[in-house]
């Protein structure tokens, strides 16, 4: 009997093993080894482990600097029982961080320490705590309130708001606090720094009367805040302190308000200042109107990523007040945490040049810029210099360049000639993908952007064209753009303050706006010249530094590049020449006197706001017109009387509508109005009777006015009325002038009805899925922009091309996957919408059938083609995501680890990993395979065992 016992027992023990091996173990049960907790004394140096469940071991008495930074695994911490303080950044950028409890022994809590936890909701402070710092919270976007110990009299908090105990000091707003209004008491002396930022719901604040000034980046990234009044108490606006507020509009400030920086309200499009005429308010804003259309794209577009040199040097130029003293901000660093663009910047030993990414299961080496050169491809292509990186992936394709004294900028001439693809590595932009600065036939939109250390580089001979702002702000002193280049993309060289050797070859055929504006290559240029002309590339006009009133451009110009003769207001009359095709975006704009144009018979292209504000009288566009540009014809600036605001169209065959870069941006609302704007006649042939798609289609925005023929009688019929309204009909004019000749248009022509099909505003984007209307599925600005309609579309191209791009990142198999074709325009359905800068269009729409996992991931496209991660959460459900462009997007899941750390509302609080890493080395048995072979074991021994016989 005791036999069979211990057989049947045997097998159970077998069997309860085989089950601990199917138990899963999550991260959050690992055990925190002494190894995890890098350790200077007592001070807690940097925490190495993975656990997702962190107590910090009693020997702690200070948490360093940015110990836990940007951890993505930790989701809990427990302060240690003999913690006295957390210093600066400690958890900043802790994305998957839920919940902290900070014991009774911690007396300071320092700047930034839980900046950019975007999911922390759970925050309990001891009795102990005395001090708490600037920006602690900010970008906390999940915190809504604070758990502060009865017995701490030290803070305040209420509403929202956090104070010190007597309520003179504001330290932090909480993001997580949805409320779209806030009365600040009258006690309140102070705010800090930060104490505002990243909130997206305040739109109304009302200020202390005894507060004394707004300091750097109080309300900056408020994207929600409509309107703000000083009160007379203010004395200082500080850096950025409004920066990104996309929908502040009226700000009033009062005369006590001596200073404000120059970059206090950058980024803010709508802004209109209410000041006294001869205050510091007034001033300013006077000069934020002047600023270029450059700056403003770039404050819109450009990533400035916090901790960088690039910042740094920002600062440097920005906290000095007019007084000579720094502003109290002195590390923004951390406060929208993110990974800086230098991938060696996370290293604390200088001693080390380069680190190891995988991408597309193949082994990049990233190397200091100032050190070495990264190349990618066949090592048989690579000079003498190169040796092989040596390690455990089966590639040969990463390959290190070994530095050599003459290099300027990390790369010589030598070292590039056999170059096929330059790899730098940029995290930052792309979230937690990689970007590549250099792609294999272009330089990425700010790719070198700012990079000061780049004083000379070799573009590589594959390129053919170079992006937005890609070496914008950096340290180039000369650039030899090589052949093959066609395109040399907006604002691509801007401010390059020491760039004055330019070598532009005969390749290029496009220039875009601001390419070369504020370097000393332009500047020489208009200081030096002996030519009015500076031509360049295939008969690229790029600029002119004349003053005549009678202009005559030299033959062989094909091109007139974007701003080129912009207010020159000298200029009465302008000889085009036979051989120029295209005049570029704003090329003639704001000249107030330019009445008459002759020639360029054989343009094809005249664009956006080319001719916007010049009198032209009697213009004529030639034979053959391809695209007429939105506001390219604008009368609305000038002074010409309602009979003269007449064009001609000399070929019955029209052109169609041509949209520029800059009118596909958001915030440039004012752009996107008719092509011939504030033009009253046109005149076409008689022979003219097709308008389908052309400038002169009543449903799109070319013309709001009379089509008419005319005669040499002085009679003009009316072929059609684009009128948007009687009332705009009326308005119209029944007579008219054109080349001397006074026309007249009957009365019975001209009344008739008006046709022309304006379009609808909406302060809420009309969204269609599958060309259908969805309740399931919505969409929104931050403001109250006036859109248009969102299309959402299945679209397998766009998961094709998604896939395409994940892969060659991962390398494998893409995950599963639903790809989406997503596109905005505007009102008039017609012109697109792509960039949104700062203003962030929110989309929720139901998770996609078929893609598998509990961590759902959205990605998109960025304008090079590149893969970008967008800030999601999902619940119930429903997926909601932030873009601030559209191109292709995609939505996968992956099936990671999710721990539950709470119970609230009945419902799991979880933490969720990135998508798996590589495999680090780590063996070693989970704690339930121990337990499963201890058991078997035992198992074993009971099966085996046999009594011995005496």
């Amino acid at each position: 009997m005791a036999k069979i016992i211990r057989k049947v027992l045997g097998a159970l023990f077998i069997i309860t093993a085989l089950i601990l091996t199917q138990i899963p173990m999550p991260e959050a049960f690992a055990a925190n080894t002494v190894e995890d907790f890098q350790m200077d004394e007592d001070i807690l140096v940097e925490y190495t482990g993975i656990a997702t469940a962190v107590t910090v071991p009693d020997t702690v008495k200070t948490i360093g600097s940015e110990a836990f930074s940007k951890n993505s695994d930790v989701g809990s911490v427990n302060v240690g029982k003999n913690t006295e303080e957390i210093l600066s950044s400690a958890f900043a950028g802790c994305k998957y961080l839920t919940s902290v409890t900070i014991p009774d022994n911690v007396v300071s809590i320092g700047d930034y320490v839980f900046s950019g936890c975007d999911y922390l909701s759970k925050v309990k402070i001891g009795k102990g705590v005395e001090e708490i710092g600037t920006g602690v919270f900010a970008g906390c976007h999940s915190l809504a309130t604070l758990d502060i110990d009865s017995d701490n009299d030290n803070f305040v908090f209420e509403k929202g708001a956090l104070y010190d105990d007597k309520q003179e000091t504001l330290i932090a707003y909480l993001n997580g606090y949805h409320a779209d209004t806030y009365n600040m008491p009258n006690t309140v002396k102070y705010i800090n720094a930060y104490s505002f930022w990243g909130n997206d719901t305040l739109q109304y604040i009302d200020l202390s009367n005894y507060l004394n000034e707004i300091p750097g980046y109080a309300f900056s990234n408020c994207t929600s805040l409509k309107n703000i009044t000083l009160p007379y108490s203010v004395n200082t606006i500080d850096a950025k302190a409004f920066e990104n507020c996309v929908s502040l509009t009226d700000v009033v400030i009062p005369a006590s308000v001596s200073y404000i920086d120059p970059t206090a309200f950058d980024g803010c499009r709508k802004l209109n200042i209410i000041a006294d005429k001869g205050t510091a308010g007034y001033t300013f804003y006077q000069e934020y109107l002047a600023r270029t259309a450059a700056e403003q794209a770039e404050e819109e577009e450009v990533l400035v990523i916090p901790g960088t040199s690039q910042e740094a040097e920002i600062e440097e130029e920005e906290t000095t007040t007019t007084e000579g003293t720094v502003s109290a901000i002195t590390d923004p660093s951390n406060v929208e945490y993110m990974p800086s663009s230098d991938p060696l910047a996370t290293q604390e030993d200088s001693s080390v040049k380069a680190k190891t990414l995988v991408v597309g299961g193949n082994a990049m080496l990233f190397i200091d810029s100032s050190e070495a050169v990264v190349y990618g491809g066949d090592q048989s292509s690579l000079t003498e210099n190169t040796v092989p990186v040596e390690g455990n992936y089966a590639s040969n394709n990463a390959t290190v360049v070994k530095p050599q004294e003459e290099t300027t900028s990390g790369q010589t001439a030598e070292q590039t000639n056999n170059q096929t693809s330059t790899v730098l590595y940029d995290q930052a932009k792309g979230g937690y993908l990689p970007k590549y600065a250099v792609l294999n036939d272009k330089i990425a939109a700010q790719g070198f952007y700012a990079d000061q250390s780049l004083s000379s580089y070799k573009i590589p001979s594959s390129i053919t064209s170079i992006g937005e702002f890609a070496f914008a702000r950096s340290g180039l002193t000369s650039i030899a753009i090589p052949e093959g280049v066609t395109t040399i993309g907006y604002g691509a060289f801007y401010h390059c303050d020491k760039l004055s050797q330019v070598s532009i070859p005969t390749t290029v055929t496009e220039i875009e706006g601001y390419a070369f504006q504020n370097t000393p290559y332009l500047e020489n240029f208009m200081q030096t010249s002996q030519s009015p002309y500076l031509i360049v590339g295939d008969g690229i006009l790029l600029a002119y530094k004349g003053t005549e009133s009678a202009v005559v451009i030299p033959e062989g110009i094909k091109r007139i590049a974007p701003n080129c003769f912009e207010d020159h207001t000298e200029i009465i009359s302008v000889s085009l020449p036979e051989s120029l095709l295209v005049i570029g975006d704003d090329a003639f704009s704001g000249c107030s006197n330019l009445k008459t144009v002759t020639g360029g018979n054989n343009v094809k292209e005249i664009r956006d706001r080319a001719f916007m504000n010049c009198p032209l009288e009697n213009y004529t566009f030639p034979a053959g017109i391809e695209e007429i540009g939105l506001r390219a014809i604008d009368f609305s600036g000038t002074n010409k009387n309602i009979e003269t605001k007449v064009v001609a169209f000399s070929d019955k065959d029209l052109p169609t509508i041509y949209v520029g870069k800059d009118s596909k941006r958001l915030s440039n609302e004012s752009y996107r109005e008719d092509a011939l704007y504030d033009v009253d006649i046109v005149i076409v042939t008689s022979d003219c009777d097709e308008y389908e798609d052309s400038v002169l289609d009543s449903s799109l925005p070319g013309f709001s006015g009379l089509i008419v023929t005319v005669d040499n009688a002085g009679i003009a019929k009316v072929k059609e009325c684009h009128a948007t309204s009687p009332e705009a009909l009326a308005e119209l004019t029944k007579t008219f002038t054109f080349n001397g000749i006074t026309y007249t248009i009957p009365e019975a022509d001209y009344k008739l009805s008006a046709n022309r099909k304006a379009g609808t505003a909406s302060r809420n984007v009309e969204v269609t899925y599958n060309g259908e209307k969805n309740d399931s599925v919505s969409a929104a600005f931050t403001g109250e922009e006036v859109v248009g309609t969102l299309t959402i579309d299945v679209d397998k191209n766009a998961k094709d091309r998604i896939s395409a791009a994940y892969q060659e990142l991962f390398g494998g198999q893409a995950p599963s996957m639903e790809g989406y074709s997503i596109k905005l325009t505007d009102v008039t359905g017609y012109i697109p919408i792509t960039k949104f800068g700062k203003t962030q269009l929110t989309i929720s729409m139901p998770v996609p059938d078929g893609v598998e996992g509990n961590r759902y991931r959205v990605v998109c496209l960025d304008e090079d083609g590149q893969l970008e991660e967008v800030d999601s959460t999902t619940k119930d459900g429903v997926i909601t995501f932030a873009a601030t462009h559209l191109s292709d997007y995609a939505i996968y899941a992956t099936q990671d680890n999710a721990v539950s750390l709470s119970l609230e509302n009945g419902k799991l609080v979880q933490n969720y990993k990135k998508d798996e890493s590589p495999d680090t080395g780590d063996h070693s048995l989970p704690v339930n395979y121990v337990f499963a072979l201890g058991v078997s074991l035992i198992g074993i021994i009971l099966l085996l065992y046999r009594k011995k016989k005496i």
